[in-house]
């Protein structure tokens, strides 16, 4: 090999290795790049699990909420239940309580007409009692 031979190919090596060290250097800087990259997708993956944790925590209180409130739904039907049974036998119970006032109103009216007509008979004797003494006076009077 000649010296220019030699001169050439040390050279090319030089370009060679100039070109290798380019792309070294745009290797590690796409590596760097890559590296930040898994950095955020490992924070967004935390990110999604902590809001994955979030959302399971929630939806346990939302459930634990609909439970008390059917439980309190429940009860609330059970006393509205309960108060149109006692509305039901207050209704019965009003009903015979007017029957048992319209019946002490018969007997009332009928007391009064009673007690009237007793008042009249014992006036009408005590008429007759008196009617019957002064026939008696002026009988007596007339000599008989």
């Amino acid at each position: 090999m000649t010296s220019e031979q030699m001169v050439q190919a040390i050279q090319d090596l030089k370009q060679e290795n100039t070109m290798i060290k380019t792309k070294q250097n745009n290797d590690h800087t796409r590596i760097e790049e890559i590296k930040g990259l898994a950095t955020q997708i490992h924070k967004l993956a935390a990110s999604v699990e902590h809001l994955a944790e979030q959302t399971r925590e929630q939806n346990v209180r939302i459930e634990k909420f609909i439970e008390a409130f059917d439980a309190r739904l429940g009860k609330q039907g059970e006393r509205i239940g309960s108060l149109e049974t006692v509305a039901e036998r207050r209704a019965v119970v009003l009903e015979k309580h007017q029957k048992r006032i319209e019946g002490l109103e018969k007997d009332v009216d009928e007391l009064k007409t009673k007690g009237s007509r007793r008042w009249d008979g014992a006036v009408e004797k005590v008429i007759c009692v008196v009617i019957g003494a002064v026939i008696m006076t002026v009988l007596y009077s007339i000599g008989f």
